[in-house]
């Protein structure tokens, strides 16, 4: 476009530094480059006119804030974006931690209903993912020739990436059940 506008601008004589405008690709590349390098205007051009002057002025003017400000916020607005979709997500995964049980994924108010403190007594003592952190390390250092057949098939249930092994939601939910009916 700015070739078709502002010919004489792009001609040999008429610059310092080397345009590359003999095809519209070649002029694609050049204002593109000289475009975000910030050089655009910085070509010497001898307006044959005032009006030239002003139509050139007017031109870059609208080259700079069309392509570089949009283009640049549209990039913000795209890390912007995405760090408030992983702070969401943390505010999530943080709320999950805090509101129910890492290993069985029971809520925080059954416990609390039954009587029980919820971090001293259940996440702390019954399912502390440091302690099942610890039987895996254990598992992966004692030969299986001294593992019991527990520790085997909770040995190959990490190997295969299946958590199997942890408490059953519905057994720990019974039992919390049952015991908040032999305490009333």
């Amino acid at each position: 476009m700015a070739f078709a506008i502002f010919p004489s601008s792009f001609s040999a004589e008429n610059s310092t530094g080397v345009l590359y405008c003999s095809s519209l690709a070649e002029c694609f590349v050049t204002m593109f480059y000289n475009g975000y390098s910030g050089t655009i205007t910085s070509v010497p051009v001898i307006p044959s006119s005032f009006q030239t002057l002003q139509a050139r002025l007017f031109f870059d003017v609208s080259f700079f804030l069309i392509w570089t400000l949009i283009s640049l916020n549209i990039v913000l607005g795209i890390i912007v974006d995405n760090f408030g979709q992983y702070t969401q997500n943390k505010l999530m995964i943080e709320k999950d931690l805090k509101g129910e049980c890492f290993i069985c994924h029971l809520p925080k108010y059954l416990f609390e209903e039954a009587g029980q403190d919820f971090l001293k007594d259940h996440i702390a003592l019954e399912h502390s993912k440091w302690n099942y952190i610890h039987y895996s390390y254990y598992l992966d250092f004692v030969p299986s020739s001294r593992q019991s057949a527990i520790e085997k098939y909770v040995r190959g249930q990490i190997k295969d990436k299946k958590t199997d092994f942890f408490p059953n939601k519905e057994l720990t939910k019974q039992v919390l059940l049952n015991s908040k009916k032999c305490s009333s």
